[in-house]
């Protein structure tokens, strides 16, 4: 149940004995569960998202067949201390909580746990020293845990590890020597932590492990892992060096149009992407000329910053040279200005289109809520985009045509929106289970795909109704 008005759920709700899963998703007005609840005796995936929960039934350990269990956005202060005699939990996620202070004391208990996400919870500052018994752990995320202080000494002792993110815990000041042992790691994320200094035990972690740092720790990065492999006799990977964000050089002063001079920069970095970028523009220009679509100089200052993030992200450089593969759609004869065969645009879509790809992109790939919401709101605030309440609530597909919201306010909501996000995670939960009992037999594969596409068109609702309310929020008109 997603985005609905309820404020209590019946009693009766634990004589559903065959039920298995249960999704409570953006309701404001829920503030406690029915105490029947842990009367269910096949519940294996309970999800809480964007729920303001002001407690947790203390007999929450009685449902032994629990698997999933999801929490985010509650002012409990602690969970249920029964909470680690779920003995068949795999995966527990405590979240986006502003009243959150401690995790149970003896969490290293659940023993069958794989996935732990603790993320943004402004209030926790220590973790059980338990912790560090789950040996079967493969994720831990205790991300943006800004007064989290410091970590258990043993974290070592966690040996199934494969991904453990810090990232954006700021009052971090110390990592322990022990996250050196961690043999299984490959991925260790320290972006935004407060460390000055790292520990040269990480020189002990795999060769695969990525491992990212603040700036400032990069070279210090760079040192442990060439000592390593000097004494090992190891040759150390060639380093790679961004290049330097571009534009403004002096020579595209002489005119504004720098179209030119973008498709050079891009072909210094890759040729190929520099090739279809010069293509692209080709086609913007032919449109220019023959559909009245003049590219003007606020055109050129958002082109200059998709270029530049294409020159300094290999990762975005990737997602760019897809976007304008799918968006050029005539050939070009070499002088650039003939189409073969047909006589509609060359391009789909302009120059904003591009600059709405690139801020989707960055949206969705940052974990950081504040950097995301300056991101977006500096967009919606920039004259060169023109952007109303209007033309973000109703856009438009510019490869299928299909009406939209202006996809970075949809990713924003999506991945950074605590309701937003909670009613996409819930959705996609719901569906994976649907497909999950069908594997099993329990239900058709008909009535699971049925059911994945509802909980989809439910999620998108709802994600559509919160952008009203941020924009309204926000005092766009």
């Amino acid at each position: 149940m997603i985005n609905t008005g309820l404020e209590s759920l019946p009693d009766s709700l634990g004589q559903l004995r065959q039920l298995r899963h249960l999704q409570l998703a953006a309701t404001p007005g829920l503030k406690r569960l029915p105490t029947s609840l842990t009367s269910l005796p096949n519940l294996k995936d309970l999800q809480l998202t964007a729920i303001p929960l002001e407690e947790l039934p203390n007999d929450l350990g009685r449902v032994q067949s629990l698997r999933s269990l999801t929490l985010t956005g509650g002012r409990y202060q602690r969970l249920p201390t029964s909470l680690v005699q779920l003995k068949r939990l795999t995966q527990l996620s405590v979240s986006h909580s502003s009243h959150l202070r401690e995790l149970p004391e003896n969490i290293g208990d659940l023993q069958g746990l794989a996935s732990l996400d603790v993320e943004s919870n402004s209030k926790l500052e220590q973790l059980p020293g338990s912790l560090t018994r789950l040996h079967r752990l493969q994720q831990l995320n205790l991300s943006s845990n800004r007064r989290l202080a410091q970590l258990p000494e043993d974290m070592g002792q966690m040996s199934g590890l494969t991904r453990l993110s810090l990232k954006n815990c700021a009052g971090l000041r110390h990592l322990p020597d022990s996250v050196g042992d961690l043999s299984q790691l490959q991925l260790l994320d320290l972006h935004g932590t407060g460390l000055h200094a790292l520990p040269h035990s990480l020189s002990r972690l795999p060769d695969t492990c990525e491992i990212r740092v603040p700036d400032h720790l990069r070279g210090q990065l760079e040192q442990i892992r060439n000592a390593h492999a000097a004494q090992h006799g190891i040759q150390p990977p060639a380093r790679s060096v961004r290049p330097t964000a571009m534009p403004a050089p002096e020579q595209a002063r002489s005119s504004w149009n720098r179209g030119p001079e973008f498709t050079r920069a891009l072909r210094s970095i890759d040729a190929d992407l520099g090739t279809r970028f010069g293509r692209w523009m080709q086609g913007l220009t032919q449109d220019a000329m023959i559909f009245g679509r003049s590219l003007t100089a606020a055109d050129i200052r958002l082109l200059d910053q998709v270029v530049a993030e294409a020159i300094t992200s290999p990762e975005f450089r990737s997602s760019f040279d897809e976007f304008l593969s799918e968006h050029t759609i005539k050939t070009l004869d070499m002088d650039g200005m003939t189409q073969v065969g047909g006589g509609g645009p060359a391009v789909r879509g302009n120059v904003k289109t591009a600059f709405s790809e690139m801020l989707k992109y960055k949206l969705m790939h940052t974990q950081d809520h504040a950097v995301a919401l300056s991101l977006l709101q500096e967009a919606i605030q920039n004259p060169d985009l023109g952007l109303s309440r209007n033309s973000m609530l109703h856009s438009r597909n510019e490869l299928t045509g299909v009406p939209q919201m202006w996809p970075p306010l949809g990713a924003y909501i999506s991945m950074h929106d605590v309701e937003g996000k909670g009613a996409q995670e819930a959705a996609t939960t719901w569906a994976t289970a649907q497909f999950k009992e069908a594997e099993e037999g329990v239900i058709g594969e008909a009535e699971a795909l049925r059911e994945s596409e509802q909980a989809k068109a439910n999620a998108n609702t709802f994600i559509d109704q919160r952008a009203r309310v941020l924009l309204n929020e926000w005092r766009i008109r």
